[in-house]
């Protein structure tokens, strides 16, 4: 639980916060009013005096819904939470989200019963990102680059068959034909593990098709 109540709180930190009411319907939804309430009001008093080990932040419900900020103490959530998705991504915003998914999915080891929908949303909005911002790119003029992307997708969703077409396509147009074919059979290998059946385009045909 003081692994939970944080990052239930840190993940809606990223907007207006979180209520009593809603901490309680999350993590005590088996327990009375009265229970809910003092099982709140313990592990709060224990995360704040957790969180005064680790820097320089607060733990505070000014408005009436609990919130974490600081100004020294990074959160990778929260920096992907400030940023505009509302707009087309440019190169900038994509080398930033790129950095900020390095580990993966959101709390990629943790599987809390609440949790799965917001891993859902993030994957969702950032392999439709970098998807988006890959077909802009030429494979033969930012092979680096779109391996990166391809990289990351694969973090998101490892048979994804348009990071493999990005991978494939850049090793290969970058003169890396071995890292090409590797890269296919490595994803062959899986996709054939996890369907049961022979993925449907060849080589040749994966890297001569049009995205």
């Amino acid at each position: 639980m003081v692994r939970e109540l944080p990052s239930l709180i840190i993940i809606h930190s990223g907007g207006q916060g979180i209520s009593w009411d809603k901490l309680g319907e999350t993590l005590w939804y088996d327990k009375s009013a009265l229970s809910a309430r003092n099982n709140r009001a313990v592990y709060i008093g224990k995360l704040r005096a957790l969180l005064e080990t680790v820097g320089s932040c607060e733990l505070s419900n000014d408005t009436g819904y609990w919130k974490f900020t600081s100004d020294d103490i990074f959160v990778d959530y929260l920096e992907y939470a400030s940023m505009d998705w509302s707009v087309e991504a440019d190169r900038g915003q994509i080398e930033r989200l790129l950095s900020l998914t390095m580990a993966g999915n959101l709390l990629p080891d943790t599987d809390y019963r609440w949790l799965d929908k917001y891993k859902g949303e993030v994957a969702d909005l950032v392999i439709d990102k970098l998807w988006q911002c890959s077909r802009k790119e030429d494979a033969g003029h930012m092979p680096e680059f779109l391996i990166a992307v391809a990289d990351a997708i694969f973090r998101f969703d490892q048979l994804n068959e348009h990071a493999l077409y990005l991978k494939c396509r850049a090793y290969y147009v970058s003169g890396r034909h071995s890292s090409a074919k590797h890269a296919y059979d490595l994803f062959c290998t899986e996709y054939k593990e996890v369907y049961g059946k022979n993925f449907p385009y060849s080589f040749t045909e994966l890297i001569e098709k049009e995205e």
